[in-house]
């Protein structure tokens, strides 16, 4: 009997670690699903500039075909609900980032507008029971900042 009980420990202990292991390993490639996404967000924000806020722009095509080959799902909306930063979030629902932009006055030497944008991705974890009783979902994001951009 004693056997029987020091069995079953060790079977639950290897059973947790084996779940902790696949959830450190699930975490790990969601992460770099949404760094890598919000990586290609910036650069793409950095060479078109404003022309990214423009609905069928070739930058959002650019940006929404890389989202469909990586794969990435995110939900900026639960997580921005509210709204947030300094009123110029903007959510792309569509395919889950957000961005905001900021505007830095005119630049002297250029006698452009300089403006630079924040991008927001977020964290996916899907697993069915945990996320229905609000234990996993979208709880972090990723933030990029672009370089500052010159908008004549």
């Amino acid at each position: 009997m004693k056997d029987a009980f020091g069995t079953t420990f060790s079977l639950t202990m290897i059973f947790l670690f084996i779940i902790l292991l696949a959830a450190i390993l699930a975490y790990n490639v969601n992460y770099a699903k949404a760094f890598r996404i919000k990586n290609f967000i910036v650069d793409k924000f950095e060479q078109y500039g404003s022309t990214c806020e423009a609905n069928g722009s070739t930058c959002k095509v650019e940006i929404g075909e890389a989202i469909r080959n990586v794969g990435y799902v995110g939900a900026v909306g639960s997580i921005f609900a509210g709204g947030g930063g300094a009123g110029n979030l903007v959510l792309d629902d569509e395919f889950g980032y957000a961005y905001e932009r900021h505007d830095m006055g005119v630049n002297p030497s250029s006698g452009c507008n300089q403006i630079y944008y924040d991008v927001y991705t977020t964290i996916s974890i899907e697993v069915p029971i945990l996320t229905n009783w609000g234990f996993l979902g979208n709880l972090i994001t990723v933030r990029g900042t672009t370089k500052t951009v010159d908008v004549c």
